[in-house]
């Protein structure tokens, strides 16, 4: 996306926390999202929330907390979106990330 040519013809669609959050969780990136991507309208806002079994200890994102760091790659999340062929990964924290 940054490295296309600026004509007007190539958007990007993120959600802000794709753009806020991952200059958090990688040391490099080959963008800025505040020097080299503009915001030109919000398109919709669309709640996202964390959820676990009723069953689990995890009740709160500071238990999510406790557990990942208490049991590294052990902890797994689902997603809907880019990769389809994936759906659960192991929890990735910023401490484990690059």
């Amino acid at each position: 996306m940054t490295k296309s040519a600026a004509d007007g013809y190539t958007l990007l669609s993120a959600d802000n926390g794709q753009l806020a959050i991952t200059p958090y969780l990688f040391k490099t990136l080959p963008y800025d999202t505040l020097r080299d991507l503009m915001p030109i309208s919000i398109v919709c806002i669309t709640p996202l929330i964390f959820v676990s079994s009723a069953k689990s200890q995890i009740k709160s994102i500071k238990d999510l907390v406790r557990e990942a760091k208490a049991n590294p790659g052990k902890v797994y999340f689902g997603r809907a979106g880019r990769r389809p062929d994936r759906t659960t990964d192991p929890l990735p924290l910023p401490w484990e990330t690059n």
